[in-house]
């Protein structure tokens, strides 16, 4: 297996699979080799990690108002959007 050094716009395309572990084994080799010799990507690589962990972390934002009133009176009418007499 010949692995290949990828350019700086290669691993701007491929973090999210390098990331994700989708990507096949010579190309994860050669993004690793990449990484090793240029710091710049390696900088943003890791911008990238604390960014999907910040994200991940982050709790979700409340739905627009009257949204949830508009879900719950939804599921209390049936198929033909008659309500159910709850």
């Amino acid at each position: 297996m010949e692995a290949t050094i990828p350019t700086c716009r290669d691993m701007a395309e491929r973090v999210t699979d390098y990331l994700e572990g989708a990507l096949s084994a010579s190309s994860r080799l050669g993004t690793r080799m990449h990484l090793f010799i240029c710091p710049s990507c390696r900088r943003y690589f890791d911008q990238m990690r604390k960014t999907i962990r910040l994200l991940a972390d982050a709790p979700p934002a409340p739905p627009p108002d009257g949204v949830a009133e508009k879900v719950i009176a939804a599921v209390r009418r049936d198929p033909q959007g008659q309500p159910t007499g709850d």
